[in-house]
């Protein structure tokens, strides 16, 4: 399964750190894990009657906001805290997510994931709010979460118009995701966004270069302001369908690991009403069936609402080069090339 990687272009900041986008890792099973358990570190010395207390480590209350729809940061900060941050208001780029929702950040807020374990967070009565991934700088963030059942069916969804992109898949098939970006036209995005096509994220309206540079480091080379739309993007000479070698070519260069070169691509979302050009379709990437031909995901028709690639149409693998396979994904019909399985 390929991930959504954004997290260098949302180089977003929030009070002069950067906020990053979330990483977990592939079939894992998920443990809920709130925020850390500490208590006072006491250390003591060789000598006697020397014992040395250390101030016992910040640790957040889980205020339970997390993936609430909100227009400012305090409906997220009940507290007073300032872990609470609406996502309208948030990031560098812009909203980022057409429904402005809830997410917490700070340096105890969150046991963050590893390569091998989805951690939940921001858990109150019982139930958690989002998934924990290391924000950098000792920070942590705890973005919305999704989770689909093997069968297609929502055991969480996301918010309004908001996307579910893959974070992890369980041992039992379940499809875990945080909840970014889904838009579809401008119209879904907050007053003063605009919908990048390619990204789904809902970004700054612009007139010049420097609105949406403004703040950043060291911006990216190609996220321009598209006068014609007023809008910020990422501006690349190739467009969806053209080879490419690497990531500098395109916003999104699907090919398979060891492969030469793959074709330019770009986000979509199932369900949605931005169709892919003449040729693609909007797949999940999802299989009905794991490596040893066991069932994985049963659905018989695609669930709305998953973030997805426009990939090219085939009908065998005479439609696809050497280093692609032409399939099917889980409740669909239509085949699409993607990268050969990592043996």
């Amino acid at each position: 399964m390929t991930k959504r990687v954004v997290g260098v272009f949302a180089a977003l900041v929030l009070g002069g750190s950067a906020l990053a986008c979330s990483s977990s890792s592939n079939a894992v099973t998920p443990t809920d894990a709130g925020p850390k358990d500490t208590g006072a570190d006491v250390k003591t010395d060789a000598g006697p009657d020397t014992r040395d207390t250390m101030p016992p480590e910040k640790v957040y209350p889980s205020p339970g906001t997390t993936g609430n729809t909100c227009m400012t940061h305090p409906d997220c900060d009940p507290d007073g805290e300032e872990i609470g941050y609406c996502t309208k208001n948030a990031f560098l780029l812009g909203p980022l997510n057409p429904t402005p929702v809830c997410l917490l950040y700070g340096p105890e807020v969150c046991n963050p994931s590893t390569d091998t374990e989805i951690r939940f967070c921001d858990i109150k009565d019982m139930k958690a709010g989002g998934v924990c991934s290391d924000a950098g700088e000792g920070n942590a963030q705890c973005s919305p979460h999704c989770i689909l059942k093997a069968d297609g069916t929502w055991e969480k969804q996301c918010a309004g118009n908001n996307a579910c992109i893959y974070e992890a898949i369980t041992n039992d098939y379940r499809f875990i995701g945080t909840c970014q970006g889904g838009c579809q036209a401008d119209m879904d995005c907050p007053t003063g966004s605009k919908c990048d096509p390619a990204l789904q994220y809902c970004v700054k309206s612009c007139t010049t270069d420097t609105n949406c540079t403004m703040g950043w480091p060291m911006p990216p080379a190609e996220w321009k302001c598209n006068t014609t739309r007023g809008a910020c993007e990422f501006q690349y000479a190739k467009k969806t369908g053209d080879t490419c070698a690497a990531s500098a070519d395109c916003l999104i260069c699907f090919k398979g690991t060891m492969a030469a070169a793959g074709y330019c691509t770009n986000y979509c979302k199932t369900g949605g009403s931005a169709a892919c050009t003449t040729g693609f379709t909007c797949d999940h990437l999802l299989d009905a069936t794991d490596a040893m031909g066991a069932p994985a995901f049963t659905f018989t028709t695609t669930p709305a609402g998953l973030n997805g690639f426009c990939l090219r149409n085939c009908t065998d693998a005479a439609g696809c080069t050497a280093d692609e396979v032409c399939a099917a994904s889980a409740g669909m019909t239509q085949k699409t090339c993607r990268p050969k399985p990592t043996p």
